[in-house]
């Protein structure tokens, strides 16, 4: 009968447009987040990764407890909040999060072979750093007089200073303190 035909045939192309603009969403959802996700997916293997390494500056810590004065203890209290912070995850859920704020981009070529001619080619995780500008870093620059500055493997870079080769240097030594003594460096 024509009804069925016509009904079988309505539907077919209203599943197809509505699979085919389901894609497009996705798609742009995947290409606007990209970095965050690949945030996310990377997040347990920068866990196993980086735990030995994490375990044994908090073991460090606990075996190095100060006794008597109370700065000291103070100062060892705060070191031990951020290896803690660093063993759960604290950078990789802040970068998470950031990432999904703000537009970011991976380090170019002339950008990689720039920093690692200062601080060596196997010195940081290279592709694992971002440049990250726009979106809710426009109020930060705003309140900081469009300063830039690094969070663990993200380079918050003002618009005005993105070709500094000097300054993406700077930030990234950041970065290489970040890799080998934890966040304690902010």
């Amino acid at each position: 009968d024509w009804s069925s035909d016509v009904c079988s045939s309505d539907l077919g192309r209203t599943h197809s447009a509505f699979s085919q603009s389901g894609f497009r969403l996705m798609s742009a959802f995947l290409l606007a987040s990209g970095d965050a996700l690949q945030s996310a997916l990377l997040w347990p293997l920068n866990m196993v990764r980086d735990f030995p390494r994490r375990a044994g500056r908090i073991a460090a810590a606990v075996l190095t407890v100060p006794r008597g004065r109370p700065a000291p203890f103070g100062a060892w209290i705060h070191a031990l909040g951020w290896y803690m912070f660093d063993l759960f995850g604290g950078p990789e859920t802040a970068q998470f999060f950031m990432r999904l704020a703000t537009e970011t981009r991976r380090l170019t070529s002339d950008e990689i072979d720039a920093v690692a001619a200062v601080l060596g080619p196997r010195a940081i995780r290279y592709r694992d750093v971002r440049i990250a500008q726009r979106g809710l870093l426009s109020i930060v620059f705003r309140l900081n007089n469009h300063r830039a500055f690094a969070t663990w493997h993200t380079i918050n870079l003002p618009e005005k200073w993105q070709s500094s080769l000097p300054l993406l240097v700077h930030e990234l030594t950041h970065t290489f303190q970040y890799e080998r003594v934890g966040s304690i460096y902010i």
